[in-house]
């Protein structure tokens, strides 16, 4: 798996590399699906792109933060500047380039991210990650596979569903009873 996920990377990477790299900075901490922390104290919030929220627990949150985990964690990475350089929460934004790849672009295409379409005029790769975050719509890739996608809805939708089968499953029981019991006082 390790092997096709480095041959996806190296070819991508080689359609949309940039020169205005800087680094390399190792990767320390894998905050979520879309922020590391680097060795310097740097919290870098990669750019363009939303990954599912950890504290909602929400559809793949966790397999994004493992995949970017499994692939940057104590590596050097790369980044590249965006038209916006902070978020409001102070985090860098930055596009992480890692095996001459770039990352951001790697968790749209899988469907670990979505694009950050409120951002998109301060995007400056939008139009190259809505293309490929249609690819993974199309293939059901990650959240896209989720249903609802990255709402949260998904998982109270599922604990009403198995709530109304626990009633529907109580009625039928019920109307067993009852059916044997009118029976029973028949004979």
């Amino acid at each position: 798996m390790k092997i096709i996920i480095f041959l996806l990377l190296f070819v991508i990477g080689c359609t949309f590399i940039s020169s205005n790299l800087d680094g390399p900075y190792k990767v320390v901490h894998v905050m979520d699906g879309d922020t590391i922390k680097l060795e310097n104290g740097m919290k870098i919030r990669f750019s363009g792109i939303n990954a599912a929220e950890l504290s909602d627990n929400k559809c793949y949150s966790n397999e994004a933060k493992k995949f970017v985990e499994s692939l940057l964690l104590n590596q050097n990475v790369y980044l590249e500047e965006d038209i916006v350089q902070e978020d409001k929460y102070d985090r860098e934004l930055r596009y992480i380039h890692y095996n001459n790849t770039n990352f951001n672009f790697i968790l749209v295409k899988e469907g670990y991210a979505k694009v950050y379409d409120k951002f998109k005029d301060t995007t400056k790769y939008y139009k190259e990650m809505k293309e490929l975050e249609e690819e993974a719509k199309l293939k059901k890739k990650g959240i896209w596979g989720c249903g609802k996608v990255m709402s949260g809805e998904t998982e109270i939708i599922n604990k009403e569903l198995f709530k109304i089968d626990k009633i529907i499953i109580l009625i039928g029981l019920l109307i067993l009873f009852l059916i044997i019991a009118k029976r029973i006082s028949a004979r």
